[in-house]
């Protein structure tokens, strides 16, 4: 991290503020985002360099929990079918290697209960490149043995105590037809009456939930089911993208939830896959999950929806992904926060500068149609983020705000630390350098410098009762603003 001492030249704060704080009125602000984070399928675990990064985004950005598909794919060797076929056997080793070390870095599994072993698949339709089966089973008797031995497994290693806080999530995205599941709704919630059985027949103290599916959908019909047949359900998980509804909306992340919020009722809500939009990788604006769009999206949203949900976990924090393979450029628009090569993402110096924030938010007046202002306080030093995005193909202006705070001034220094297209942009450093394929090692130092956060010594203007600064802030461009109250 460099520090700049830099002073920025500011004109004398207006008589009308653009938004005005008053640090006397509070509200919880609960960190919500850090208790899930998303990351590909389960063999990836198994790698070194996720394993690095995993690390890095629990230490930095305080993730908890991380959850990945294929825990029961053919390449984490977890069913192995005898010649003589009178008797499945099953390996746990590779599922061992993964957990064990979650629990070695103080994280936990949020666990998907997916894809078929081949073995017990009704059919030989894949999905992605590491060819999950996304049949249901040929004989429900063969899934379930295996979630109750593999459930008992995990309570015999690691302990009632500690598997009881991992939630069991039953598969991934079934409303997908022949992407994530070739069967029909019914189906779906026959097979996951029989895998929540097979959980609780083991520990009711276990957690166990879905429907996972894609775009928001089938929650009333599956709560609807689970409450006819008095199927064990401690959770709803579902997944949103902000593309999912057409045309998409700048605020689409918050109606959306809260609309989930209705229909979930008191039931603990797992949005166990979200980020700032899922298109086909690197064609034009389609690098945007590289670019500093993600940076005052993930802000702003994390401001809004945190009141209708519990965990909000971000697909996903490393490029260490291989959905369509393992593309070679390290950045083509995919969803990591983290290049191949470990440079962090704009979005992940957002989830950074958020990681840092207070657990009380700061009152907040005043509005604009692009900027969105979030303050927090810990009590000992606040935290101003200021967003200035709108969704894409939409026109975004420079924006040069005022604004006021109510309360005790800065205690020594009012800094300021900007992710945009200038700063705090590997990418922008690779896109200058002719977009290299194979970077070398002295072009990954350049991207990883040029990732950095810099922070700079802002003036600011003593008022009645407070202060007030104007902040610059570029289209799809954060600015973070903090100081120390004691």
């Amino acid at each position: 991290m460099k520090i700049v001492l830099l002073l920025l030249t500011f004109t004398a704060a207006c008589l009308c503020a653009d938004f005005i704080l008053d640090t006397s009125l509070t509200t919880k602000f609960d960190h919500f985002w850090e208790r899930c984070v998303g990351s590909g399928h389960a063999a990836l675990a198994l790698r070194e360099d996720y394993r690095k990064h995993l690390k890095l985004a629990h230490d930095e950005l305080g993730f908890k929990y991380v959850r990945f598909h294929g825990l029961f794919d053919d390449d984490m060797s977890v069913v192995k079918m005898p010649t003589d076929l009178s008797k499945y056997q099953y390996s746990f080793f590779n599922i061992n290697s993964v957990f064990d070390f979650l629990l070695s870095i103080g994280m936990k599994p949020l666990i998907e209960l997916s894809f078929m072993p081949t073995a017990f698949a009704s059919g030989n339709a894949t999905t992605m490149h590491y060819k999950g089966n996304i049949t249901p089973p040929k004989e429900y008797k063969q899934w379930s043995d295996l979630i109750v031995a593999f459930t008992r497994h995990i309570i015999d290693r690691y302990g009632e105590q500690e598997v009881s806080s991992w939630p069991f999530e039953v598969w991934n995205e079934p409303n997908l037809k022949d992407v994530f599941w070739t069967s029909t709704q019914e189906e779906y919630f026959h097979f996951y009456q029989a895998t929540a059985i097979a959980i609780k027949s083991v520990n009711n103290k276990l957690q166990v939930g879905g429907p996972s599916t894609a775009g928001s959908q089938w929650i009333p019909e599956f709560l609807n089911f689970t409450r006819h047949y008095d199927v064990p359900v401690d959770f709803i998980s579902t997944h949103t993208y902000p593309t999912d509804e057409q045309p998409e909306e700048r605020n689409a992340l918050e109606r959306i939830t809260k609309r989930t919020r209705e229909f979930v009722g008191d039931l603990p809500l797992y949005y166990t896959e979200w980020n700032c939009g899922l298109v086909e990788y690197g064609q034009g604006d389609q690098f945007h999950q590289d670019s500093s769009y993600t940076a005052p999206y993930i802000v702003s949203a994390m401001g809004r929806v945190g009141s209708h949900v519990d965990i909000f976990s971000y697909w996903t924090f490393s490029d260490i992904f291989e959905e369509q393979g393992m593309p070679p450029a390290p950045y083509i628009g995919a969803f990591g926060m983290m290049t191949k090569y470990g440079t962090r993402k704009a979005s992940w110096r957002a989830f950074e500068l958020l990681h840092k924030s207070g657990n009380k938010r700061i009152h907040l007046s005043g509005q604009d149609p692009t900027v969105d202002v979030l303050a927090t306080t810990d009590g000992e030093r606040n935290m101003i983020f200021v967003s200035n995005y709108e969704i894409l193909n939409k026109v975004v202006d420079f924006k040069k705000k005022n604004i006021k705070v109510l309360g005790v001034p800065p205690v020594g220094k009012l800094t300021l630390t900007r992710v945009d297209a200038e700063n705090a942009s590997g990418y922008n450093a690779w896109l200058k350098m002719g977009q290299p394929t194979y970077p070398t090692k002295e072009q990954i130092n350049i991207m990883e410098e040029s990732s950095q956060l810099t922070y700079n010594n802002v003036v600011y203007q003593l008022e009645e009762n407070g202060f007030s600064f104007n902040v610059s802030v570029p289209p799809y461009g954060l600015a973070v603003i903090g100081y120390k109250i004691k």
